[in-house]
């Protein structure tokens, strides 16, 4: 929700750049695009400090039944009644914009923090959809004239780990980058960053039946975890019996959330199912032979 968000103007975003697996998705406090966390990661938190749950997961509470409640630290996690998580969520910004299908461009509007427009309006997509014909046909015409690269030596590309960061060239007629690309080359300025540095050990809980443990989370500018890993609850690993036909399902105890108790009681008894009811033959024969003598 916005009033429990400090204002943006005072808060610092993390870097963009995400690795394998996550997308941007914007914080529910509309502040900071963020890399989505992945299951069993740490969510939600103060401000949404550690991150929003990619497509599919829900911010649970670690402990509890339930999406988390802020200002707590949840857990990305599948929850069996929320299998689109994520799509729509209330807490989100407006996003408006379009995307295209094919040779169309199909605009929306929808309240979420995950899965931003290619196109902001309809006038920017019909515009994008012109640009990439003509592109087309440049390089289709482009490739009946190619004869080959006026200098093949230079098609090397890559990134150097200097003081200013991470540099990145691409076309490049030497080969000398010592990383293939920027993702890899702030990956070891992450690890350089931390050498020498030395982290307390983790505890690492024995989890229940039925549970997981979460992995832990180190802030973006961070070299050691801030929240340790926790045990919690499995709710894939919870079965609804099968009952059989007649009969159906009602729990006799609701699970607490907790690692050792993490899903409810079923059991399969009779259930209220209607049949129609045959009237026997000789009743039937009793009522016909009544109306009769009441006729005569």
């Amino acid at each position: 929700m916005a009033h429990e968000c400090k204002p943006c103007d005072i808060r610092t975003c993390p870097l963009k750049a995400c690795e394998s697996g996550r997308t941007l998705a914007k914080d529910p406090c509309g502040c900071c695009d963020q890399c989505s966390r992945l299951e069993w990661e740490p969510c939600g938190g103060k401000d949404w400090e550690l991150g929003y749950c990619s497509l599919g997961l829900t911010c649970a509470a670690v402990s509890q039944t339930g999406a988390v409640t802020l200002p707590d630290i949840g857990v990305c996690k599948v929850l069996p009644d929320s299998p689109e998580a994520g799509l729509e969520d209330e807490r989100c910004p407006l996003q408006t914009g379009c995307d295209r299908a094919g040779a169309m461009c199909v605009c929306d509007a929808r309240q979420s923090c995950l899965g931003s427009f290619a196109y902001p309006d309809m006038e920017s997509c019909m515009r994008a959809g012109k640009t990439e014909s003509r592109r087309h046909e440049h390089r289709d015409r482009q490739r009946e004239k190619f004869v080959g690269p006026s200098n093949p030596a230079c098609m090397f590309s890559g990134c150097n780990l200097t003081g200013q960061g991470c540099v990145c060239e691409s076309q490049s007629c030497h080969h000398h980058f010592t990383y293939i690309n920027r993702s890899q080359c702030q990956e070891a300025a992450e690890e350089m960053k931390c050498v020498g540095i030395t982290c307390p050990a983790l505890s690492m809980p024995s989890c229940p039946e039925g549970s997981v443990l979460t992995k832990s989370y180190t802030p973006p500018a961070g070299c050691c975890p801030t929240v340790p890993p926790q045990c919690t609850c499995d709710l894939r690993a919870c079965h609804k019996p099968q009952c059989p036909s007649g009969q159906k399902t009602v729990p006799l105890s609701q699970a607490t959330g907790k690692p050792e108790d993490c899903c409810d009681v079923l059991e399969c008894v009779k259930g209220n199912v209607y049949k129609p009811s045959r009237p026997r033959i000789g009743v039937v024969f009793f009522v016909f032979l009544l109306r009769e003598v009441v006729l005569v």
